[in-house]
């Protein structure tokens, strides 16, 4: 799928949300790292981005051909400082009208807008490609993410105890969050 808009942030600065190519393995792969540095609400440590940018290439690759997945980039002066997609969760007839969600936003763009435009965006275009059901997961003590996409629609509808043990011997919950589309 193909996507591109401009928008302003509530800071005043311009943004583009568009669909990622392949060329923006490189930056996508140094957003990754810095989020992945900034907070333990995401699946991985900055160490455990082990994918080359030729994977990533090939991964981004596959969402440009796709008609019913969607990978976005926030580019702000060059570089992408968020990134956002859905992709079919099955390709089986009983599964296909789900599908998955996820948001990753750099520290130093959030509270902006970042987060509700793409969400915004990504619902349109879940959409638009046929799904009847969008779901994503959240780590539970992410206040300012589950507010965000209660905002949207979505409800709770699990919670899967020690879903994450960081790497000081914590736990971390998880919700299943879903939205009718």
């Amino acid at each position: 799928m193909q996507y591109r808009h401009a928008i302003t942030l509530k800071n005043g600065v311009s943004c583009i949300l568009r669909s990622a190519v392949p060329d923006d393995a490189k930056a996508v792969i140094r957003h990754l790292t810095a989020v992945y540095a900034e907070t333990d609400f995401l699946s991985r440590y900055p160490d455990e981005v082990n994918f080359t940018e030729e994977e990533e290439r090939a991964f981004l690759a596959g969402f440009e051909s796709s008609d019913n997945s969607l990978f976005l980039v926030a580019d702000v002066g060059g570089s992408v400082v968020a990134t956002a997609g859905f992709q079919p969760y099955a390709a089986s007839s009983k599964l296909r009208h789900r599908a998955v969600l996820d948001v990753a936003v750099q520290k130093d763009f959030w509270g902006l807008g970042l987060g509700s435009a793409m969400l915004g965006v990504l619902l349109d275009e879940a959409k638009r490609a046929g799904f009847a059901l969008l779901e994503l997961t959240v780590i539970a003590d992410n206040a300012r993410a589950v507010a965000l996409y209660e905002m949207f629609g979505f409800r709770t509808c699990g919670t899967l105890e020690k879903a994450f043990r960081l790497r000081d011997g914590s736990f971390q919950s998880e919700f299943l969050m879903s939205r009718e589309i």
